[in-house]
């Protein structure tokens, strides 16, 4: 089946990923010169950000599709697509915060976090019901090749010395790679309508999604950034005599 976007819906998603970018780059900033509790911390939080962000954008991209069908999604698997989000962010964070495999650490981070990012997609993919997917394989091979370049971006602007505008031009650069990704990923695959009708129980409708999706994004990275400022506040309030 052909299908179009929301370019309304389109614009948003690619706002949701630079925004989620954006909390996990400032969670990381200086990560090098503060204690390990607080980095390890901050490295949750930063995951949680990108993570949430990458997530986000995809559901709202699918939200932007139209198609003529009624898509849903399964509760578990959507689920489970932001936790493997967030999981491969943190741990490609922690990697590379710590300088684990010297200088293979950022290729090796970048592609665990790409791998991440192409597996969530997939996986959130995998959650829709009401129709079928297929995949082009060249098509899949571009998308994975983008979602690990863009975690070297994320990465690399994560963890060198860097300012607000270089923060503010890395999470433009990351949103942007991250939609991209979404979008060839979308340019490879092909819905196709079943034969019999999917049972939709236990899935969420496009209004419930777009409520928890915005819901949660926000909560995520405000939560994030006041976390940060109180962290920031406390240690650099000086020690009372």
């Amino acid at each position: 089946m052909d299908f179009t976007y929301n370019p309304g819906l389109v614009a948003l998603s690619i706002a949701v990923a630079v925004l989620g970018s954006f909390t996990g780059l400032v969670m990381t900033t200086d990560l090098r010169r503060v204690g390990r509790l607080e980095a390890a911390l901050r490295i949750v939080l930063g995951g949680l950000g990108v993570g949430g962000g990458i997530w986000s954008m995809h559901f709202i991209a699918m939200l932007a599709v139209k198609l003529p069908i009624k898509l849903s999604y399964d509760i578990p698997e959507t689920v489970a697509s932001a936790i493997v989000a967030v999981v491969f962010t943190s741990v490609a964070l922690w990697i590379v915060a710590y300088n684990k495999f010297g200088k293979l650490t950022l290729p090796l981070s970048a592609l665990l976090l790409g791998g991440g990012i192409a597996s969530m997609h997939y996986l959130g993919m995998s959650a829709i019901r009401g129709c079928a997917m297929q995949y082009s394989g060249i098509g899949v091979i571009i998308s994975v090749g983008i979602a690990v370049q863009a975690s070297a971006v994320a990465l690399w602007f994560a963890f060198r010395q860097r300012g607000v505008i270089d923060t503010l031009l890395g999470s433009v650069a990351l949103g942007l790679a991250i939609a991209s990704m979404h979008y060839a990923g979308m340019e490879a695959t092909r819905f196709v309508p079943l034969q019999t009708v999917s049972d939709l129980r236990n899935v969420f409708t496009d209004a419930y999604l777009a409520v928890a999706v915005a819901v949660m994004l926000y909560s995520i990275c405000g939560v994030c950034m006041v976390v940060f400022a109180i962290l920031t506040f406390a240690r650099r309030r000086p020690a009372r005599l």
